[in-house]
């Protein structure tokens, strides 16, 4: 693999699960190969390792002790029980990306493929009208193009 910066802000040994097998917490910036820090950990060792287990327990806002298991959901559906609670909305995942609320009639229009003037500056948002979202847009030259909709 190419070489490219990151940034490993905590790196914790936290013991011995069986022989010769070690284990790490991590926490990194995106992109980061968590199988070549085990190889740099060995070979500073001077040994050798592979990678058995990687457990991502947090990325981008979202921890696993807030998930649910597939089964769990499937097992709920299939006994007339309800998932929604266990469902987060469509735009939780976007929280770094700038909102842009349009009124009805921009909203339309919008929903339609068709461009909205607007002084906001260039780049990614969430479009949202009346708090519901909407989609996903890009300003160029000052408007706001549709790129996702829902």
């Amino acid at each position: 693999m190419q070489p490219r910066p990151i940034t490993i802000y905590k790196l914790e040994y936290t013991g011995k699960s069986r022989e010769n097998e070690y284990n790490f917490r991590v926490v990194c910036s995106r992109g980061t190969y968590v199988r070549s820090i085990v190889r740099d950990i060995a070979k500073l060792c001077g040994a050798i390792a592979t990678t058995t287990y990687i457990r991502r327990i947090e990325t981008n806002g979202f921890e696993i002790k807030n998930s649910v298991k597939l089964d769990f959901l499937e097992n709920l559906v299939n006994n007339g029980g309800r998932i929604e609670e266990y469902l987060m909305q469509s735009d939780c995942a976007l929280g770094d990306i700038p909102v842009i609320n349009l009124n009805d009639k921009e909203t339309k229009t919008y929903k339609n493929g068709g461009f909205i003037k607007t002084a906001e500056s260039d780049g990614l948002y969430r479009v949202y009208s009346n708090k519901i979202f909407v989609g996903i847009g890009r300003i160029e030259s000052g408007n706001l193009k549709p790129k996702r909709t829902l």
